[in-house]
This record gives structure tokens, C-alpha cells and sequence, in this order.
């Protein structure tokens, strides 16, 4: 498995566990900490530059993978 596959897989795994851990049944919306929620998205933004987006349509590689 290439590294940006586990790593998409990864912030997958993190997103669902995340929203799972932060549900409570007796509010009407999911309440989650502001800092779970900003790390997750820095996370994914330097995901995105490193090993570029999760479905790639175009077939480019991201730069480390170009040879």
C-alpha cells in the first residue's frame, strides 16, 4: 500500500472515530472541540500538499512519487 493511501485511510479512520467519540444522543447537533476540528483540517491541508488529494482523476503522481 502506497503511503499516501494509508494516509488518506488514516484521516479517514481519525474523521469517523472522531464524530463517533464526540456524538451525544440527547443534543440535537454534534458537538466536537474547535481544536479537533482545526487540527483535523491542518492535518488534511498538509495531506493534500504532501500526497495530494485522496482520488487522484488526472493520474498525476505527487512529487516524491515522480521519477
Amino acid at each position: 500500500m502506497p503511503l499516501a493511501v494509508a494516509f488518506w485511510v488514516v484521516m479517514l479512520i481519525w474523521l469517523l472515530f472522531g464524530l463517533w467519540v464526540g456524538y451525544i444522543p440527547n443534543q440535537p447537533y454534534l458537538r466536537t472541540g474547535g481544536g479537533h476540528i482545526l487540527l483535523f483540517i491542518v492535518v488534511a491541508i498538509l495531506g493534500w500538499a504532501v500526497f495530494g488529494p485522496p482520488v487522484n482523476s488526472g493520474g498525476s503522481a505527487p512529487t516524491y512519487q515522480r521519477r
